[in-house]
């Protein structure tokens, strides 16, 4: 038997092998960084939106009458927003938009177990999206001390809602695994996003 020409078969297989780990390696990556950019797009498009609605909340309210919250859960929100968010009008009204989430609704359209829909309200019609976290809180500013207190239903409280403050909590994992864990779990790409309202219509400095 030649030993050199067993040598080379040797050296030779270890060169493949690795070439096809890297190859593999490389399709990994690739595939990874393309379901975290459609994942993050996805995230973004929700903020921008729910940005607008909560930015907006107590559009065009009576400072000394009307609550613009008509309903608030840790999963559900109902408030009047800015027109703009709905329908880009100049309506002086504030328009109806309603936020509400169920995380035992199954969703069979992706191959996450933990995916289910938020869904967005207006006059147009309703719009869904896959998140895999959503909750809601609300603070309302103590007039004596100045600190914010986390109130569990500001809208059913019967108290005024003017110094009111929202916290939205949203997470959003990738419809499909991005690899397999050693012990065989799926892992998804994740992406969060936090944020607290503080709308300057229902925050004037006399409230």
């Amino acid at each position: 038997m030649n030993i050199g020409i067993v040598t080379s078969y040797v050296i030779g297989g270890f060169m493949l092998i690795s070439i096809l780990a890297f190859n593999i390696s490389l399709n990994t990556s690739g595939q990874e960084t393309t379901i975290s950019t459609i994942n993050q797009e996805k995230r973004d498009n929700l903020v921008e939106l729910l940005s607008c609605d909560f930015n907006g909340l107590g559009y065009s309210d009576d400072v000394f009458n009307n609550e613009p919250i008509e309903t608030s859960e840790r999963n559900k929100i109902e408030f009047r927003t800015s027109p703009a968010c709905v329908d880009n009008g100049d309506n002086t009204s504030g328009e109806l938009v309603t936020l509400y989430a169920d995380s035992t609704a199954f969703v069979s359209s992706t191959t996450n177990p933990n995916d289910f829909y938020l869904y967005r309200e207006d006059k147009n019609g309703t719009t869904q999206f896959l998140v895999t976290y959503f909750k809601l809180k609300y603070y309302k500013r103590d007039v004596s001390s100045g600190n914010w207190e986390e109130q569990s239903d500001p809208a059913g409280s019967g108290t005024s809602q003017r110094g009111i403050k929202v916290r939205v909590e949203i997470m959003i994992e990738s419809e499909e695994p991005i690899r397999i864990s050693p012990q065989g779990d799926y892992i998804y790409h994740r992406t969060a996003w936090t944020r607290e309202f503080l709308p300057n219509i229902m925050n004037h400095p006399w409230n």
